[in-house]
């Protein structure tokens, strides 16, 4: 939708929603301030056979680590990470 819309990243838009879908979208052309950049990374580690890729019917999720704006973050199983 954004390309058919002609949304662009790195310009200001103001958005006419109704309810949750967007009904019209005006570019500001004027507006020149960059956007302060917000981070979100992530990585998933599972286990899984050796040489193998992990396979949900058999794998489980062990620990979830992810950064948002540079705070960092670490989810455990403590069924399998003790």
């Amino acid at each position: 939708m954004q390309i058919d819309s002609e949304l662009r990243v790195a310009h200001w838009y103001e958005l006419q929603l109704e309810g949750p879908l967007l009904k019209r979208h005006t570019h500001l052309k004027e507006k020149l301030d960059k956007a302060a950049l917000r981070v979100l990374a992530f990585d998933i580690e599972t286990t899984k056979q050796p040489l193998k890729f992990p396979d949900v019917k058999y794998d489980q999720v062990m620990m979830i680590s992810y950064i948002v704006d540079g705070s960092g973050f670490l989810i455990t199983n403590r069924q399998i990470v003790g």
